[in-house]
C-alpha cells in the first residue's frame, strides 16, 4: 500500500497521472483498498487506473484492471453490472491470448461472480485439476473452499483449503481457510474449533487490516461467530467491531443501478 501511494503521489506531483505507466500503482492501490473492504475506494482507484488507459493498447494492465473491477462490482453486489463487464472482458481477450496469470484472473472473477449469483456449481466448475506446473493458486483455493460448502459438499471443502491454513502465501486466502474451517465447525456444531478458527482468522487479518474475507460468508453466521470469538478475546474487539459493521453495511447493499447516472 506504501508503495502504491507513493507512486502515485510522484505521479501526481510531476503531471504523469494520466501516463499509461501510472495505471498499475492504481491497480494496486485498488487490490488492496478491496481486501480492506473499502470497495468505493477501490471502484475510484480503478477508474484512475482505466483512465490512464485512454487508447486501451496496452492490453496487460488493462485487462488486469477491469478484472479486479468485475470483483469489486460484485463485492458492491452489483451484479449485473458485474456480469456486463464480465462479458465485454472476456470478449475483448478473446481476439488475443492473455498470459495464463490474467486468464486465471478473470476465471476467479468470474466464479466470484457465479457464486454471488448463487451459482456455486458455476463457481465449481471455474476451478479444474491442473498439472503441477499450473497448480490451483491460494486465492481460487479460498474461493473453490467457500464454493464446496454452499455446493453442500463441507469435507471436501475442508480438504481443499486445508492446505492454506498454515502455509499460504497470500495472507487473505489464509485467512479465507481459517473461516471455512470456522464455518464448517459451525456447521457440525463443534463451537470450540469455530472459536478457534475465527480467533485465528482475526489474528492474521488484523496487521493489514484484511476485512474482506469475513464478508464472504453468510453474514448472519459470521456475525454470531465473532461476537462469539470476540467475546472471549477483547483485545481483538475493536477490530472485530470493524468487520460486524461491514456486515451490516453489506446487509444494506443491493443490485440497484441509477436510471440516470
Amino acid at each position: 500500500y506504501d508503495h502504491g501511494v507513493a507512486a502515485v503521489s510522484v505521479a501526481g506531483a510531476r503531471g504523469w497521472n494520466t501516463l499509461e505507466q501510472v495505471s498499475t500503482a492504481y491497480l494496486t492501490l485498488a487490490l488492496v483498498n478491496m481486501h480492506r473492504s473499502d470497495p468505493l475506494e477501490a471502484e475510484r482507484m480503478l477508474q484512475l487506473g482505466l483512465a490512464a488507459q485512454p487508447t486501451r493498447a496496452d492490453r496487460l494492465p488493462l485487462t488486469a484492471l477491469l478484472a479486479t473491477l468485475i470483483r469489486v462490482l460484485t463485492m458492491r453486489q452489483r451484479l449485473a453490472p458485474a456480469r456486463h463487464a464480465l462479458d465485454e472482458l472476456k470478449h475483448f481477450v478473446a481476439a488475443w491470448r492473455p498470459p495464463d496469470l490474467l486468464g486465471r484472473w478473470l476465471g476467479f472473477a468470474e466464479a466470484e461472480l457465479a457464486l454471488a449469483e448463487g451459482d456455486a456449481s458455476g463457481a465449481v466448475r471455474e476451478f479444474v485439476l491442473r498439472d503441477e506446473e499450473t497448480a490451483i493458486g491460494d486465492q481460487e483455493r479460498a474461493c473453490l473452499g467457500r464454493a464446496l460448502i454452499v455446493h453442500g459438499n463441507p469435507k471436501l471443502a475442508e480438504d481443499v483449503v486445508a492446505p492454506l491454513r498454515d502455509s499460504a502465501t497470500d495472507r487473505g486466502a489464509q485467512v479465507e481457510g481459517w473461516l471455512v474451517t470456522a464455518v464448517i465447525a459451525d456447521l457440525r456444531r463443534d463451537d470450540q474449533q469455530a472459536r478457534a478458527a475465527v480467533q485465528r482468522a482475526i489474528t492474521l487479518a488484523e496487521p493489514e487490516g484484511f476485512r474482506r474475507p469475513f464478508t464472504l460468508f453468510d453474514r448472519e453466521q459470521m456475525s454470531r461467530l465473532l461476537t462469539r470469538a470476540v467475546s472471549l478475546d477483547p483485545a481483538r474487539s475493536k477490530f472485530a467491531n470493524e468487520i460486524l459493521a461491514d456486515l451490516l453495511q453489506e446487509a444494506d447493499r443491493t443490485d440497484a443501478v441509477l436510471a440516470e447516472p
